[in-house]
């Protein structure tokens, strides 16, 4: 479990998309299964992050199922993903920045 929790982090509604990568993140730092209830925010918030993730290459191993009219993200999978030098990038400034 991150150190910093999600009500801490959660200090500007604006900053909320990077925070929420950012708990995912240490999650994956630690070896272990991020939840979006564990974080406390909305599925949907848990798979946008997760896709930003991705996309910025910050982990690796991150599998999308995708299913319905439009597309979207039907299941996540994280398993053995580890992080990037850009995820430890990502981690080291933003916590920089927090505290």
């Amino acid at each position: 479990m991150p150190y910093l929790d999600s009500e801490r982090i959660f200090y500007n509604e604006n900053k909320k998309s990077e925070a929420i990568v950012y708990l995912i993140l240490k999650y994956i730092e630690q070896e272990e299964q991020p939840e979006f209830r564990e974080i406390g925010v909305e599925k949907k918030d848990f798979h946008a992050a997760l896709e930003q993730i991705n996309k910025a290459d910050f982990a690796t191993n991150i599998t999308f199922s995708r299913g319905g009219l439009l597309n979207r993200i039907k299941m996540v999978f994280v398993n053995e993903s580890r992080l990037t030098q850009a995820g430890r990038y990502f981690i080291t400034d933003f916590e920089s920045r927090v505290e």
